[in-house]
């Protein structure tokens, strides 16, 4: 535990990765990988996490070629005009994404847990408190998180497995059965919801001390399985209690499942509302998570430190940009297809040839 250095430690991080993941993947990987492969989702999963591992492989190898902050590095590499040109599409990616997750998270909370309540209500409650938290240290928003971190993930994972006994193993059974095109083509879109250990290049610099960096290989890759195994908990419940069609009607199939386990003694009636409450939880991390680097790369191209500016024009940009009508199912088709084709291959890329711009310039400058 660090005071008032704006360093975390290797556990910390990892537990910040987890909640990055979980909060989303949780929502719509049943949705995902139903509608996509069927009963073999659960294959799709399995080889995206597969895949995912190597994909924090790949994150961690940049980083330790990088050894400073990402941005400064791309300073030190292209320039000025050249950072302010990687920045802006890692802007473009922050707000895409916090404009769907807003919406996701917006849309899910009015027709759930306050289905009374105006949506602007709700999603200026959603970015007040993000901004709030996204406005503090890294090492207080770690804290925080090493805080939850069992307090949520564990009741939660409980809650879900007391739905284990009325999942209907025909819904789940037999693998092998769709097509592998399409089985393929379902773990690469259940892998994008792993896009978080991207995050990795930009966060290592905080991650303090030589032994906890040397071990950080090992935290995210305990970040991926935890992820992993909570996905693959979750889509057995959800389509062994839906089926396949039941868990591709909904892109928040998951919250139908929460309110159909009962726990038992029926001493709690809406246990669903204690399982929702959990998961508000971490939907705090992932938005201010977003309006973090959001202000971060920010504050990096333009030279801007006012980060309390940055953040309230971002607030003001994000509830603009989510207050308009905005359909959730056409904006998930969108931002899927925008991650897959350019988010991802961007990720690998743009540290790619940064490195290889860098390696060019230092073998010219030693000629």
């Amino acid at each position: 535990m660090f005071s008032n250095n704006s360093k975390i430690s290797d556990k910390q991080m990892k537990k910040m990765l987890v909640f990055d993941m979980i909060s989303i993947s949780t929502l719509i990987i049943p949705y995902i990988a139903a509608s996509g492969a069927g009963k073999d989702g659960l294959i799709s999963i399995i080889a995206a996490s597969a895949a995912a591992a190597v994909y924090g492989l790949v994150m961690l190898y940049f980083c330790k070629r990088i050894k400073c902050d990402y941005m400064e590095y791309c300073r030190q590499t292209l320039g000025r005009v050249g950072t302010f040109l990687f920045g802006m599409f890692y802007l473009v990616k922050f707000i895409f994404s916090a404009v769907f997750v807003l919406t996701l998270f917006m849309t899910v909370i009015h027709e759930t847990i306050l289905p009374g309540t105006n949506r602007t209500v709700i999603l200026i409650s959603l970015i007040l408190v993000s901004v709030f938290y996204a406005s503090k240290k890294m090492e207080v928003r770690a804290r925080t998180v090493e805080i939850l971190y069992y307090l949520i993930l564990i009741p939660l994972l409980l809650l879900f497995l007391l739905g284990l006994y009325k999942v209907n193993l025909s819904n789940l059974l037999p693998l092998a059965v769709t097509d592998s095109v399409s089985t393929i083509k379902t773990s690469y879109a259940v892998f994008l919801t792993f896009s978080a250990l991207e995050l990795i290049l930009f966060a290592t610099p905080s991650v303090t001390g030589e032994d906890e960096k040397n071990k950080f290989k090992r935290k995210v890759m305990q970040a991926v399985l935890t992820t992993s195994v909570f996905n693959l908990v979750v889509f057995v419940i959800v389509t062994g209690l839906l089926g396949t069609s039941g868990a591709a009607r909904k892109i928040w199939s998951t919250i139908s499942v929460m309110q159909m386990i009962e726990i038992p003694g029926g001493f709690v009636q809406r246990q669903d509302a204690i399982m929702l409450c959990l998961w508000l939880v971490t939907i705090f991390t992932v938005t201010s998570t977003l309006f973090h680097y959001l202000c971060s790369v920010t504050k990096s191209i333009t030279g801007l430190r006012r980060q309390s500016y940055i953040l309230v024009i971002y607030a003001v940009l994000l509830f603009l940009i989510v207050m308009q009508p905005l359909n959730l199912d056409t904006l998930f088709d969108y931002y899927g297809k925008y991650i897959a084709y350019i988010g991802f291959p961007q990720s690998i890329l743009l540290p790619g040839l940064l490195m290889t711009r860098s390696l060019t310039k230092v073998s010219k400058d030693a000629t």
